[in-house]
C-alpha cells in the first residue's frame, strides 16, 4: 500500500504519486479531491490486465482538533479479488450441479406415481373396475410436476411481477391467521400506523411471506412465538448495499427456534439446498428470486438455539406530485 500526508490543496503531489501505480489515471483519483472520507475499490485496465485496488481517504488531526491532512492509502487486492472471482464460479456450478439433480429427482418421483397408476388404470379398464382413484393420482402427480415447472420459471425471465400498489399489513395478517391457526406457536404481528403500501405482485409476495411464516412455524416444533413486524425504512437508515436509494417498507419475521448454522446461513438460499428432512430446498430459493425481481433485498440473521430472523425490503409506492421543476 501506498500511504502519505497530503494537503488537499496539492493535487500535484497527488497525481505524481499515484501516477506509476495506476499508469496515467490521474484523472480518477483527481475527482476523490475534496472527499474527506472516502473506502472505494478502483479497477483500472491497462494493456489488457484488470489490476483491483483498494482505495481510502481519511481525515487525520492533531489532538487538539487541529486538521494535519489526509492519509491516502492504495492497496493492490488483485488477488484477492481473483480467489473470490473463482470461488464463486466454483459455487456457481455447485449450485446448478445440485440444482439438476434436485429437478431430476422430483421430476423422477412425480413420472414413477404417473406411470404406475398409468399401467394400474389400464389393468383395471381391462378388467372393468373403477378407475376413478388411478385417474385422481396422475392428476395430482401431473400437478405437483407442474407445480415444480411454476418454481423453477421463478429463477428465469419468464415470470415477471404484475406490480400494483397494495397494502401488504392486511396480507401478513392473513397469512398468518391462515397458516398459524393449528399451530403450537403464538403469534404477534406488530404493524406502524404510517405504513406505506407496497408496490408489488400481490401473488408472489404472498408465497414468499408464506414460505417464512412456515419456516417459523417448523422451526418451533414445540411451540413459542412468532413476531411479524411490518414498518418503513428511516430516513437515516443504512440500507443493504443492493438497494438504491429510496423509500422501503420493511417486513420481519422473527422466531424462536433453533437457529441456523453459520455453514448453513452462507447456502440458505441456495436452489434445492435445505435443513430439512423432507423439505425441496426450493422455498427460500424462489423466495430470493422473487424480492430480486421486486428489486427489493431479503436477508437472514440467526443465533443457534435462540432462534432466526428473516427481513425484507420492498419498494414502497410513492406519488409523484406532478412534473419535476
Amino acid at each position: 500500500a501506498c500511504r502519505k500526508i497530503l494537503n488537499i490543496q496539492n493535487k500535484k503531489i497527488i497525481g505524481e504519486l499515484f501516477s506509476n501505480v495506476l499508469k496515467g489515471s490521474r484523472e480518477r483519483l483527481e475527482k476523490y479531491i475534496g472527499v474527506m472520507k472516502l473506502h472505494t475499490e478502483i479497477q483500472i485496465e491497462n494493456s489488457g490486465m484488470v489490476t483491483f485496488y483498494d482505495f481510502r481517504i481519511q481525515p487525520l488531526y492533531k489532538d487538539n482538533g487541529i486538521f494535519l491532512g489526509r492519509l491516502i492509502t492504495l492497496q493492490d487486492i488483485s488477488e484477492l479479488r481473483k480467489a473470490q472471482i473463482e470461488k464463486n464460479r466454483i459455487q456457481k456450478l455447485e449450485t446448478v450441479e445440485v440444482m439438476a439433480g434436485g429437478i431430476a429427482h422430483d421430476f423422477n418421483n412425480h413420472l414413477s406415481i404417473i406411470d404406475g397408476n398409468m399401467r394400474l388404470l389400464e389393468i383395471a379398464v381391462s378388467k372393468g373396475k373403477d378407475i376413478s382413484k388411478y385417474v385422481r393420482k396422475i392428476y395430482n402427480a401431473s400437478q405437483k410436476a407442474g407445480a415444480v415447472t411454476k418454481q423453477l420459471l421463478t429463477f428465469t425471465r419468464g415470470i415477471e411481477p404484475k406490480k400494483e400498489a397494495f397494502d401488504i399489513s392486511e396480507l401478513l395478517k392473513d397469512l398468518a391467521e391462515l397458516l398459524l391457526s393449528t399451530s403450537r406457536a403464538d403469534y404477534r404481528i406488530e404493524i406502524s400506523d404510517d405504513l406505506s403500501s407496497v408496490f408489488g405482485d400481490r401473488e408472489l409476495l404472498s408465497q414468499v411471506f408464506s414460505n417464512l411464516i412456515i419456516n417459523a412455524d417448523q422451526a418451533m416444533p414445540t411451540g413459542g412465538t412468532i413476531r411479524i413486524s411490518a414498518g418503513n425504512s428511516a430516513p437515516d437508515e443504512v440500507l443493504p448495499d443492493i438497494l438504491s436509494p429510496g423509500k422501503y417498507v420493511k417486513v420481519s419475521i422473527e422466531d424462536e427456534g433453533v437457529g441456523i448454522g453459520n455453514d448453513q446461513l452462507i447456502r440458505i438460499f441456495d436452489p434445492y439446498y435445505t435443513t430439512k428432512e423432507k423439505g425441496s430446498g426450493l422455498g427460500l430459493a424462489v423466495s430470493f428470486a422473487i424480492i430480486q425481481k421486486h428489486e427489493g433485498f431479503i436477508g437472514v440473521h440467526s443465533v443457534l438455539e435462540e432462534g432466526t430472523t428473516f427481513t425484507v425490503y420492498l419498494p414502497a409506492f410513492t406519488i409523484t406530485q406532478g412534473p419535476p421543476d
